[in-house]
């Protein structure tokens, strides 16, 4: 007769590792939210001039008009642009369609610069690169304060943390998921809105490969913040949803 091995039963947690997970999870859910949406209040994206490539146009359009004067002055202007942020955007900008944080003074390379960037010019008004309520910023936004409000009633009312937390994390994944892609669709629009208003100025072509953009630290921050809160929330569900060893019971 040969020996039958049983398959040992999966390990079940602990009530004092149970009471861990739930402590951590009920802590993480409303400061990462709080977080998330503090990070709302500053830079998502910012727009910056591409040096480079201004000042490779302009040596190519000096070496045809072989009038290459003036370029050592706006050569200086850009370099002084290098970095700058031209306009920010913040998550509340993006979520409500708010105008961005624009450069309110123009570098002074640039005001003494006799080629196009005379010492009238002007910084960019921000109204003009306002891009409308981004539905994907708002619908993050609105799942991060339902999150937060979860979080709080966790708090309040502890025994109802394991039918909640599913819950909580399936907020925290939405608003991660709803600021990656809407991320990489302002991106879009942004220079699109650069060239729009490039035409309304008569510019002859597109001016959206002389601008770049970055992601702020607080756009990182906030994904960071929501995927603790997910990590936690269904760390703890997936725990406390295991059933117990006594009751998985080999076959006769």
């Amino acid at each position: 007769m040969s020996d039958v091995t049983e398959a040992p039963a999966p390990a079940e947690p602990s009530p004092h590792h149970l009471r861990r997970s739930e402590t951590a999870a009920r802590g993480v859910t409303p400061v990462g939210f709080a977080v998330a949406i503090l990070c709302f209040f500053f830079t998502f994206n910012a727009v910056s001039c591409n040096t480079d490539a201004a000042k490779q146009t302009l040596h190519t359009a000096a070496g045809i008009t072989g009038s290459p004067t003036g370029t050592a002055a706006v050569d200086s202007c850009l370099d002084a642009l290098n970095s700058v942020s031209l306009f920010s955007y913040t998550g509340i900008d993006l979520a409500f369609g708010s105008a961005p944080e624009a450069l309110t003074t123009i570098p002074t390379a640039c005001r003494n610069s006799q080629q196009g960037l005379t010492p009238s010019a002007s910084p960019p008004r921000p109204a003009q690169a306002a891009l409308g309520v981004q539905a994907l910023a708002l619908l993050a936004f609105v799942a991060c304060c339902l999150g937060l409000l979860i979080g709080v009633a966790l708090l309040v009312w502890p025994r109802r943390a394991r039918p909640v937390l599913p819950a909580a994390a399936l907020l925290a994944v939405a608003a991660l998921v709803a600021l990656t892609i809407d991320q990489s669709r302002v991106q879009g629009a942004v220079l699109t809105r650069i060239d729009a208003l490039a035409a309304g100025s008569g510019a002859p072509f597109s001016l959206a490969g002389y601008f770049t953009q970055r992601s702020g630290i607080a756009f990182f921050l906030a994904l960071v913040a929501l995927g603790l809160v997910a990590i936690t929330a269904l760390g703890h569900w997936v725990m406390a949803s295991r059933p117990p060893a006594h009751a998985i019971r080999a076959p006769d």
